[in-house]
């Protein structure tokens, strides 16, 4: 099995279109749910519509990634407000944020991500994709010898994964794709 697997991984990167080709779905898939605001992680789910995102133009289901970016909105909110409320705020009770906050209390500091929902969105949307570009430069380095196009393939799955297109899509913070990558 692993011999036809390898085989097979060989014969496609030999035809470098199908890279390619791959490459350009992976990327097109999370910039059309970027677009659409597509909810992976509630896309059969149920089809009760946010109505705090409705507020900014997002038309969008609710779910497990749309909490965590409504959540993270709003203790980033908190924080524009009054970044003392770092202190007087308890995690977990106070608001249901229950992860480490330091990219809200960065963002939250940054006028221009902090303004609107949007450039939070947009700015998590193209931080993400460095992800990929990163660790394709680590794998280059580290297997030097190998073909690039089976660099670039590998690379290119991180682009499918769920957790990827969630982080990226949602804004939410991205300790599970440094998980996946290590």
């Amino acid at each position: 099995m692993k011999f036809f697997f390898m085989k097979s991984l060989h014969n496609l990167t030999q035809k470098k279109i199908f890279v390619y080709i791959f490459f350009l779905l992976a990327s097109c898939s999370a910039l059309i749910s970027f677009v659409y605001k597509v909810n992976l992680s509630n896309l059969l789910g149920s089809s009760e519509i946010n109505s705090f995102l409705l507020q900014y133009n997002i038309h969008a289901k609710t779910g497990g990634a749309v909490s965590d970016l409504v959540t993270n909105w709003k203790y980033v909110m908190l924080l524009k407000e009054d970044i003392n409320n770092l202190f007087l705020l308890t995690m977990g009770e106070d608001t249901r944020l229950i992860n480490f906050p330091l990219h809200n209390i960065i963002i939250s500091q940054i006028y221009i991500l902090s303004e609107n929902i949007n450039n939070y969105l947009n700015f998590f949307f193209l931080l993400s994709f460095l992800v990929p570009y990163i660790f394709y430069n680590c794998l280059k380095e580290r297997f030097s010898k190998n073909n690039k196009f089976n660099l670039l393939l590998l690379t290119s799955i991180i682009i499918i994964f769920p957790t990827f297109q969630y982080t990226a899509i949602w804004g939410n913070n991205m300790t599970n794709i440094y998980i996946y990558i290590y």
